[in-house]
């Protein structure tokens, strides 16, 4: 229960940031795009109706935040277009990410 408080809060003291932040990312629908600790997953539900072809990956380390961002970014639409990850990010060497 805290943390879906949590994910409520965050989602309403992050919202004018990540809009502005996706405004002057600028994202265009071919556009592969990386988001760091995507929290309630309000930002990736807006980014999924930027990238027709691209892909949209979300990593967060919190399993509350991962489920929150799962629940409100279930439709079918979204579920080829992005995935959501929970864990470390590394890299390999030919650029690939993980989670």
């Amino acid at each position: 229960m805290c943390g879906r408080v949590t994910g409520a809060v965050m989602g309403l003291i992050n919202h004018l940031p990540n809009m502005r932040a996706l405004e002057v990312l600028d994202i265009a629908e071919r556009d592969d795009v990386l988001e760091m600790g995507f929290g309630p997953g309000l930002a990736l539900k807006k980014m999924v109706k930027l990238v027709c072809t691209g892909t949209i990956i979300g990593v967060d380390r919190s399993p509350t935040m991962f489920r929150l961002a799962q629940a409100r970014n279930r439709s079918r639409q979204l579920r080829w277009k992005a995935e959501i990850d929970r864990g470390q990010l590394r890299a390999d060497t030919t650029g690939k990410c993980y989670g």
